[in-house]
Formats: structure tokens, sequence, C-alpha cells
């Protein structure tokens, strides 16, 4: 009988089979983290888009929905923008009233410690007055395809804290964002 390894070392076939297995998990594992980092790139810009829209109609023209309360309008401006992009129901509106633009202080949705939303975070929509400073909050939890960059995460599920906001001073002469 004759030995084994001079034939296996002379025998070619099922090689590129073999460098395809050596390439295939990094390359893969590539593609899903460039597909991820795009993705939530493309929900920062919608969620960022659907504020700043939310915030100039309401500046000019007033509640749209014309019932129902500010966050509301402002959650299905966001939502009729997204193209499905953003889960509405886990979508969170966060409206904050200042006199004056140096009391304005705009806190984390999440709470560190608890890795959950802050307390309190979503339910603060309040009455508006002229002159008055509005911080408008939108934050959503993004779940992540795969665990590779799950050490970055904000919450205990894995899930990546996306958001925007803008703040807008209420003129006199503005239609929208007057009155509770």
């Amino acid at each position: 009988m004759r030995p084994v390894g001079p034939r296996f070392c002379r025998d070619t076939h099922g090689a590129t089979a073999v460098e395809f297995a050596f390439v295939a998990f990094p390359l893969f594992t590539l593609l899903m983290l460039v597909l991820e980092v795009g993705l939530t790139y493309w929900i920062g810009a919608t969620l960022d888009r659907g504020v700043q829209g939310a915030t100039r109609v309401f500046y000019a023209e007033g509640d749209p929905s014309q019932s129902g309360s500010i966050s509301d309008a402002v959650r299905k401006i966001i939502c009729d923008g997204s193209a499905g992009l953003i889960n509405c129901d886990k979508l969170k509106i966060d409206l904050v009233y200042y006199a004056g633009l140096s009391d304005v202080v705009i806190r984390s949705p999440v709470d560190p410690s608890q890795q959950d939303w802050r307390s309190g975070f979503g339910d603060s929509h309040g009455c508006t007055s002229t002159s008055q400073f509005v911080v408008i909050q939108a934050a959503v939890a993004q779940r992540n395809f795969h665990s590779f960059t799950s050490g970055s995460t904000e919450f205990k599920d894995g899930s990546r804290l996306i958001q925007a906001a803008k703040v807008l001073r209420i003129e006199p002469k503005s239609a929208g964002l007057q009155g509770c």
C-alpha cells in the first residue's frame, strides 16, 4: 500500500472550496456589518428628516392632525415618511419646554445604569406658549442583526439607540405649537 501523504499533497481537487471556506466567514461577517451600519445610518437620517419635517410643519402650519396631542402628530409625520424602516410601536417622542435658551438641557433617553429608557422619557408633552424653546426628541431602540457589535449596545436586550433632536423657538407669529 502506498503512503497517503504524497498523494494528498499532489491532489488539488477541491482546493477552491477549501480556500472559499477560509474566506467565507470573514467576508459574510464584513458584509453583514456594512449592511447593519448602513441600515442604522438610514434609520437615523429618516428619523432626523422626520423630526425636521414635523418642526417645519408645526412652525408654519400648526397641527396637521387638528386633533390629539402634538407628540402624536410628530409621530404620525415621522412614521408616514419612514417607508417602514422605523418600528413606530417602539418610537418614543419627548417634548420639553424651556423659558430661555440657556435653560435648555438635552438629556439622554437611556438610563445607563438600568440599560432601559430613562424614567419619564416620552411622557413629557406639556403646554406651549409663545417665546418658549421646545426640545423635540424622537428615539427608537433598533435591534442588531448579529452580536458582533453587541459590546456597544445601550439596552439590555442588545438594542441600540437611534435618536434625533431639534430645538425650536415658538415665535408669536408661528401658527403651530400653541396651546395644549
